[in-house]
């Protein structure tokens, strides 16, 4: 009884709001000079929304509609630091949803837009869930590479990002890690 109640009302509003959201997103993305921030916003909860109903299908709709929107605007001036926190969105909500892939995709998108014009501390946030991802996923290899990576971010930027640890022991663990994980 709780299933088909749930399918006869929660499941038609949850199919209309999500064709709000991809009407909405459809109409904004052409007009990005004036609602830029407002289509990051609807996109953000969008993902919030798929993930809150579980539903990966529609995730990966608003991952194709991010996708269009970047290629669309790629040579537009679009708000790059906008741009990265939504992906870092994507990467949350998918982690909620167990896809991976989407995981992997979303961090690496954030990853390739990241110039000198994003803050630092993005660029370690979006560093620190790749490697945690990859070393979850038995990545172990890539995972040491990419720690490597947060070592370098954190001695360029010792001013504006503080470690966790002192540097060298993140050193000693990166250097552990590289040796001990099997090439590929």
């Amino acid at each position: 009884l709780p299933r088909l109640l749930n399918d006869s009302i929660v499941r038609p509003a949850v199919d209309f709001m999500f064709t709000v959201f991809t009407q909405v997103l459809a109409e904004i993305r052409d007009k990005i000079k004036r609602y830029d921030s407002l289509y990051h916003l609807i996109i953000r909860k969008a993902f919030h929304f798929a993930a809150k109903f579980k539903n990966a299908e529609y995730h990966s709709k608003f991952s194709n509609e991010l996708h269009s929107f970047y290629a669309l605007n790629n040579s537009k001036d679009i708000n790059l630091i906008a741009f990265a926190e939504t992906q870092y969105v994507r990467y949350e909500t998918a982690v909620e949803l167990n896809i991976f892939d989407t995981c992997y995709y979303a961090l690496s998108d954030a990853s390739k837009i990241i110039t000198k014009n994003v803050p630092v501390t993005l660029h370690e946030k979006i560093c620190k869930a790749k490697y945690e991802l990859l070393k979850k996923n038995g990545y172990k290899f890539y995972a040491a590479i990419l720690h490597n990576k947060l070592l370098e971010l954190y001695m360029a930027n010792k001013n504006q990002l503080q470690c966790d640890i002192p540097f060298d022991q993140l050193h000693e663990i990166v250097l552990i890690e590289a040796c001990t994980s099997p090439l590929a």
